[in-house]
């Protein structure tokens, strides 16, 4: 059948949640749902059975969800059915939800920092207190509390990443300098990255370590992988020369999303040695990118209220429509759904979508 989205015809069936609405079997091209406010793309399924096409429903604000506190959150990660946030403007706090971000409880962090960064691993939360320093945290019980560590090296420690029993952890600005734990977090390894800059994002996937980011004050092309568990790192060339912020892994290949005012993004299907180019839906400047059931969902800010989606393992994007303006600083999948932390100015907004979600 068809559904009419008033631009044009798109060939079906329509994958959909019971959270979106329903189709009217009568006509077979009628959309209704109950909720309103915001247009939101929804993927649909063509009838050689493969993504390729969107269209706008409305949806509301039961997506929109309040953290505890104000706050710049820079970070959100799942693990253990928590969803665990840590904020950096600078404070000691953090939050989790345990009911995939309906609802958030205030945490504390050790000591007062910029919190860049945190993920979870072998059943702990690490986070890196980000500001010039030695800073990091980790917890065994699901960030009800939390013990500090030490980095090796003082520097600002922007991301870190889990991996084959061990996290892995990158600096900036202008830095070589990355780190790994093999026991949780509670101590740390020294390692060098191949070249000295702002190494924004770091994941792993498939055995590989992939790290991405861009020279202080300039764009770069440089990327670096890693094939023993962070302890030593080589160079590869991204396509094009950006300010590459975020990257993430999944179905067998590393996505990278460059920031700064770009619509540049890359993928890697031999383990981040070599970079293919594709493009992201609008010049913007975006912040974050993860993988989950099926899908690569890209945040952006300055502040606004779209980001980017792809359902073929980055090839090609196509945009989505949040119910807020905000610098979506990051987000995670977990339990079915994307869920979204940002400040722009401090907020206590976070954003479940439950629309990007994909059966």
């Amino acid at each position: 059948y068809s559904i009419a989205t008033g631009t044009s015809t798109l060939t079906g069936p329509v994958i959909l949640s019971s959270a979106t609405g329903t189709i009217n079997a009568s006509t077979l091209n009628t959309y209704t749902t109950s909720l309103t406010s915001t247009s939101y793309a929804i993927p649909v399924l063509n009838s050689r059975g493969a993504f390729s096409e969107f269209f706008k429903i409305n949806i509301g604000s039961p997506l929109a969800t309040s953290l505890i506190t104000s706050q710049t959150w820079r970070e959100v990660a799942f693990g253990d059915g928590v969803f665990a946030a840590v904020g950096g403007n600078p404070s000691n706090a953090s939050a989790r939800s345990l009911d995939g971000g309906a609802t958030w409880s205030a945490q504390t962090m050790p000591s007062s920092s910029y919190w860049l960064a945190i993920t979870y691993g072998g059943g702990n939360f690490v986070a890196m207190g980000g500001a010039t320093g030695t800073l990091a945290a980790y917890s065994t019980n699901k960030i009800l509390s939390w013990i500090t560590s030490t980095m090796p090296v003082s520097k600002d420690w922007l991301d870190v990443t889990y991996g084959n029993s061990r996290f892995v952890a990158v600096s900036g600005v202008t830095s070589t300098a990355a780190a790994y734990s093999t026991n949780g977090g509670a101590t740390w390894t020294s390692s060098s990255l191949p070249v000295s800059q702002t190494w924004f994002g770091v994941a792993y996937g498939n055995g590989n370590f992939v790290a991405v980011g861009y020279p202080n004050a300039s764009a770069g092309d440089t990327a670096a992988y890693s094939l023993d568990n962070g302890a030593t790192w080589a160079a590869s060339t991204l396509p094009s020369t950006k300010y590459w912020r975020r990257v993430a892994y999944g179905n067998k290949r590393f996505v990278a999303i460059s920031g700064a005012s770009s619509n540049s993004a890359a993928y890697s299907t031999d383990g981040g040695i070599t970079w293919i180019a594709s493009t992201l839906p609008a010049t913007k400047y975006w912040l974050d990118v993860v993988y989950g059931n099926g899908t690569f969902i890209a945040t952006s800010g300055l502040p606004t209220s779209t980001g980017a989606i792809s359902l073929d393992d980055g090839e090609t994007w196509k945009e989505y429509i949040l119910s807020s303006d905000n610098d979506w600083y990051s987000v995670a999948y977990g339990n079915g759904k994307f869920v979204m932390v940002g400040g722009n100015p401090d907020t206590v907004s976070a954003h479940i979508s439950t629309t990007l979600t994909i059966p």
